[in-house]
C-alpha cells in the first residue's frame, strides 16, 4: 500500500523502535523455548509472555502509527490548505458558485473564455449584487489569439465559438459598466488558460481545461480564505492581473 510505503520513507525513528521492540520480543520467546528444556517453566512462561507481549505492541503501535500518519496527511488536506469540497463537473460548481454569488458583498474574480452558460444562467443574479456593490474582475483571452483556434479543437467546436464567446462576453461588461458605474473589470491575455478560476469573497473555484472535454465536465476544487489552497491561487491570480506583460485592458 502507498500509505505504507510513505510510512516507512518518512517515519525512520518509528519504524526502527518498532523492530527494536520486536527484536526483543522474539528474543524473549526464544529464550524461552530455550527453558523448555529444563524444569523452570515458571521461567520459560515468563520470558514468552514477554516476548509474546512486546511483538503484540509493537504491532500494535505499527498499526497505529500508520493510521495517525494518514490522518495527518487527512488533516494537512482539510486543515492547513481547506480543501473543502472536490465536484465532478463543473455543473456541480456552478450550483454552489450561486449558493456564494446570493450573498457575495465584495469581490468576484474570474479566470475563464466566453463564459456563456454563466452569463445567460447569472445574469440577474450578477445585476442584483452589483447593485449592492460587488466588486468583479475577469481575465479572459484575446478574441484575436490563434491560440484560441485549438481551443475549439480541444472542445470539438466549430472554429471561432470561443473567440466569439469571448467577444459576447466583452459586450455584456461594457453593458454592465454602463448600468452600474464601472463596476467590472475585464483584462485579456495572449496565452490559454490551463484552469477555470472563481473567487467568490471567501471561496475559490478551481478546475482544469482539458482536451475532449467541455469545460462544464471537468473536475473543480473548492477551497476556503483560511487556508493555503486559497492564499496560493488568490495570489497567483493578483500576479497576472498585475503583469502588465501578461495581461491588457483592450483587446488587440
Amino acid at each position: 500500500m502507498k500509505i505504507v510505503e510513505e510510512w516507512f520513507e518518512n517515519n525512520i525513528n518509528e519504524r526502527l523502535i518498532n523492530l527494536l521492540v520486536t527484536c526483543i520480543g522474539v528474543i524473549f520467546v526464544v529464550v524461552g523455548v530455550l527453558f523448555s528444556f529444563s524444569d523452570n517453566e515458571t521461567v520459560q512462561t515468563i520470558l514468552i509472555s514477554i516476548g509474546t507481549s512486546l511483538i503484540a505492541s509493537a504491532v500494535v503501535s505499527f498499526l497505529a502509527s500508520i493510521y495517525i500518519f494518514k490522518h495527518k496527511r487527512e488533516k494537512e488536506i482539510t486543515d492547513v490548505w481547506r480543501l473543502i469540497s472536490i465536484k465532478d463537473n463543473r455543473s456541480e460548481m456552478n450550483i454552489e458558485v450561486y449558493r456564494r454569488l446570493i450573498n457575495a458583498e465584495n469581490q468576484l474574480d474570474i479566470i475563464g473564455y466566453g463564459m456563456k452558460s454563466f452569463r445567460e444562467s447569472r445574469d440577474e443574479l450578477i445585476r442584483s449584487r452589483l447593485q449592492k456593490g460587488l466588486k468583479i474582475r475577469i481575465i479572459t483571452v484575446d478574441p484575436n489569439c490563434d491560440f484560441l483556434k485549438q481551443r475549439d479543437i480541444d472542445e470539438n467546436k466549430m472554429e471561432g465559438s470561443t473567440a466569439n464567446s469571448i467577444n459576447q462576453l466583452n459586450d455584456w461588461v461594457n453593458k454592465l459598466n454602463n448600468e452600474y458605474n464601472k463596476s467590472v473589470e475585464i483584462r485579456f491575455c495572449r496565452t490559454l488558460p490551463t484552469e477555470v478560476y472563481f473567487r467568490v469573497d471567501d471561496y475559490i473555484y478551481v478546475g482544469p481545461y482539458q482536451c475532449g472535454k467541455e469545460s462544464q465536465q471537468t473536475i473543480t476544487m473548492e477551497y476556503h480564505s483560511q487556508g493555503t489552497g486559497f492564499q496560493y491561487y488568490n495570489s497567483y491570480f493578483e500576479k497576472l492581473w498585475n503583469d502588465e506583460n501578461f495581461c491588457c485592458e483592450n483587446i488587440a
